[in-house]
């Protein structure tokens, strides 16, 4: 993805991502980035209502997803065991490079 010198806009949105990994450090050649969206990560699925599975580690910790917060519709999930783990001022990560955001 890195290679990809034109794009402007990087959008991530409910693709799961789990950790650091998840975004190549070749991403931060991305020099004309302009907009990066990366919310909906860690949800436990597309299938809405019940709850996540008794099995699920730190299943406690799960909210619904702020929709079935807000409008009262089934929830997707959200879960800490499925989230996108990453400390976001860690200067090894990408979007420390982009410069036109």
């Amino acid at each position: 993805l890195g290679n990809l010198s034109e794009l402007l806009h990087l959008n991530v949105i409910g693709c799961n991502l789990t950790g650091q990994a998840s975004l190549p450090s070749s991403l931060g050649n991305l020099q004309k980035l302009r907009i990066f969206e990366a919310f909906e990560n860690g949800r436990l699925s597309e299938r809405r209502g019940g709850c996540p599975p008794a099995w699920l580690p730190n299943r406690s910790q799960c909210v619904p997803g702020y929709v079935a917060q807000e409008d009262g519709t089934k929830a997707v999930w959200r879960c800490p065991v499925h989230g996108w783990n990453i400390r976001f001022d860690d200067l090894t990560l990408p979007w420390w490079r982009w410069q036109a955001i």
